[in-house]
């Protein structure tokens, strides 16, 4: 039973393995299948076929080539016929030495085949590659094309005749000639040692030029071999004119003529942006990242950025040569007071802003199958003014000084004087004077004596509780006061609530509530307190 269970778990895990290896191939021939049609659009967006390139044919024709050359020969041919018009072609043949053959440039190149050697050259015995690579140099240094393509093909190893201007071989000779390479500024080199033997010296190439790779070859391999090399040369002319493209780049700048005036109540501002592509041929995805502003150090004390949003998408695409507006919407606090001041004042402050931006090239497995990079993170600062400003305007100091007033005169006449009065009354009291006769009570109650208020002096509360008691009605225990003021050398009587409602027949005012509230008694003045009638005679 557990051999059978073992093996029902080893086929589910088989099956497993087996499916997901299916999906992961399956997803790479998209992927695959994708970069080849993106490359297909690249090529014909750029017009690969218009880039200039420079094919520098080098051939040994040393006598060990003697039964090779037949079958380079053909090869070679086919070569020389896949370039362009618009290329440039030069043959070059070494073995003691070394020569041109032939130079073209922008026209027909068919007349080099019928210059390719099929024979090996009858005196030459020695094989001088180092004077083969200064050639090379030498013709490279004659032509104008960004693309430089170097074949050197050889069967043998270096071995220089005793006359050469390099003998003998030292690291020093490799050294200058590496030196002289280095010195061509502006080119893309693509460098090919060909060795037609498992071992020969194609790899010196490597001396010379850095970046050259090389590769061992029987001579019928080689037709093959080239025609695969002309699919990798005109991917290196697609490269070569992605990566001027690349050099453009897109472009931030901060909307000119803007003006960011911030108070403490407008705390919320905005800033625009220009995002600019300045590609010719990719559209590009701007992806924003984030977006603050800071204020410099001379500045944080006065005010500081609390919040930052950003206004609109935060990824969008733009075309070749196409711009788009980024709004930031910025929200500013004063953090000090500048003081008092009355009329509007401005500060400027110090400040930058920053964006950080994501850029994301189209055509991006194409770009990766090319070994270009199509994502690129930068952070763009700029420089602008913020104006802070603070103040109290006439008009506000105005409105606070009439308002100022206003509220100290109905605290003088509502609470002030009459405070004032009744401690004017409590420290010196003044005699009453006349009296007061009741005329009326309620309810049927017996009408009370009337009060004589001469010599009296002080105040005379007048209730269930006070100087003169009164019963019945709606009398509260210190219903109501009566004193005198002394004002402009006589007293002058007044009358007050205490708790309840007093009412002054002559007076158009009633005093309904318990505060400290007089009104003037006058000669033959009608008082109702508590539903009993009286009159101050």
């Amino acid at each position: 039973m557990q051999a059978i269970s073992r093996h029902s778990a080893f086929k589910k895990g088989l099956t497993l393995f087996l499916a997901t290896l299916f999906l992961v191939s399956q997803n790479s021939l998209v992927a695959l299948a994708d970069s080849q049609t993106e490359l297909r659009q690249l090529y014909k967006l750029f017009s690969v076929k218009s880039v200039s390139a420079h094919y520098l044919l080098v051939i040994d024709t040393s006598l060990s080539m003697s039964n090779k050359l037949p079958t380079v020969k053909p090869a070679v041919d086919q070569l020389i016929k896949s370039v362009g018009k618009n290329d440039r072609l030069t043959l070059i043949v070494f073995d003691n030495s070394a020569k041109t053959l032939f130079r073209q440039a922008k026209k027909d190149n068919s007349k080099a085949t019928q210059l390719v050697p099929s024979q090996a050259n009858s005196t030459g015995k020695k094989t001088d590659m180092a004077i083969a690579f200064k050639q090379v140099i030498s013709e490279m240094k004659k032509s104008s094309a960004s693309l430089q393509v170097i074949l050197f093909v050889t069967d043998g190893k270096d071995d220089p005749p005793p006359n050469s201007r390099f003998y003998p071989r030292t690291d020093k000779v490799w050294f200058s000639l590496n030196n002289q390479a280095k010195a061509l500024k502006g080119k893309t080199v693509i460098a090919q040692g060909i060795g037609l033997e498992k071992a020969t010296d194609a790899g010196l190439i490597k001396k010379v030029f850095s970046e050259a790779q090389t590769v061992s070859l029987s001579a019928s391999q080689l037709k093959d071999y080239l025609s695969e090399l002309r699919t990798q040369i005109q991917q290196q002319r697609l490269k070569a004119k992605i990566k001027q493209e690349l050099q453009q780049g897109v472009k931030v700048s901060l909307i000119s003529g803007q003006k960011v005036i911030f108070s403490s109540k407008k705390r919320k501002v905005t800033v625009k942006y220009k995002v600019h592509s300045q590609y010719q041929k990719l559209p590009v995805t701007i992806s924003i990242k984030k977006a603050n502003i800071k204020l410099a150090k001379n500045s944080s004390s006065a005010v500081k950025p609390i919040s930052t949003k950003l206004i609109g998408a935060r990824k969008f695409q733009l075309l070749p040569g196409q711009s788009r507006v980024v709004t930031l919407k910025l929200t500013l606090l004063p953090t000090s007071k500048p003081g008092l001041a009355i009329g509007k004042h401005q500060k400027q402050l110090d400040s930058h802003s920053e964006l950080l931006i994501e850029k994301q090239l189209g055509y991006a497995q194409a770009l990766q199958r090319l070994s270009l990079s199509s994502r690129k993170v930068s952070q763009d600062s700029f420089k602008f003014p913020v104006t802070y400003q603070y103040g109290i305007s006439w008009v506000t100091v105005l409105l606070i000084g009439a308002s100022t007033l206003f509220g100290l005169a109905v605290i003088g006449r509502y609470l002030i004087f009459p405070i004032s009065q009744r401690l004017y009354y409590l420290i010196s009291p003044a005699p009453l004077y006349g009296r007061l006769a009741f005329f009326q009570a309620p309810n049927g109650e017996k009408l009370p004596r009337p009060v004589s208020l001469a010599g009296r002096k002080g105040s005379l509360v007048i209730g269930k509780q006070g100087d003169v008691e009164l019963h019945g009605g709606s009398v509260k225990d210190r219903h109501a006061e009566i004193y005198a003021v002394w004002q402009s050398g006589k007293p002058t009587l007044y009358v007050r609530n205490l708790e309840g409602k007093v009412n002054v027949a002559n007076s158009p005012i009633e005093v309904s509530k318990p505060i400290i509230r007089e009104v003037e008694l006058k000669s033959g003045a009608r008082l109702e307190i508590g539903g009993y009638k009286l009159r101050w005679i």
